[in-house]
């Protein structure tokens, strides 16, 4: 049986944190973070009987806040890692219980903050300018062998950073 809009409302604020942590780990400003939420559960409101049941909204929801953190983050030029880190990173989190999100999210946050300054800039080269290796090599005087070389170091480092937050947290 189709959802009412009260059903909907209901699930939505019950697994609210998970959705926003979906959105977080892409806009990482919880301003933003707020608004994705408030934008989705507005969406799904428009047509509540759409939904199947808790579940499928649920799925709905995640995906809802996946896509419209990533054109949030792209109109505001903020995205720094590449929307298909973004697109497995949030679905990775969708799967993950509501805690372990929470945890995930602010090691995300500590990582990214933690890298050296020529790091950033270089993420931001490729990520926010999107700036292929070659144009990015040009601009800081380095082989593209060398800049393609400190991106997977930096992808590398981040995955181990947030690993290691996550696992000394357990």
């Amino acid at each position: 049986m189709p959802l009412d809009a009260a059903t909907v409302g209901r699930e939505l604020l019950a697994n609210r944190f998970r959705v926003m942590a979906v959105a977080a780990v892409v806009v990482r400003e919880h301003d933003l973070v707020d608004d994705v939420f408030q934008q989705v559960v507005v969406q799904a409101l428009e047509d509540p009987a759409r939904y199947a049941d808790p579940t499928h909204l649920l799925r709905w929801a995640l995906r809802a806040a996946r896509h419209r953190a990533i054109d949030v983050a792209r109109s505001r030029k903020r995205l720094v890692l590449d929307d298909s880190v973004y697109e497995v990173l949030a679905s990775e989190v969708e799967e993950l219980p509501a805690d372990e999100q929470v945890a995930r999210v602010k090691a995300l946050r500590e990582c990214l903050a933690g890298l050296s300054p020529e790091a950033k800039r270089l993420l931001a080269m490729r990520h926010e300018d999107g700036l292929a290796c070659g144009a990015i090599a040009q601009k800081v005087g380095r082989s593209v062998d060398a800049v393609y070389q400190s991106l997977s170091r930096t992808h590398a480092q981040l995955r181990k950073c947030v690993q290691r937050r996550i696992e000394r947290g357990r």
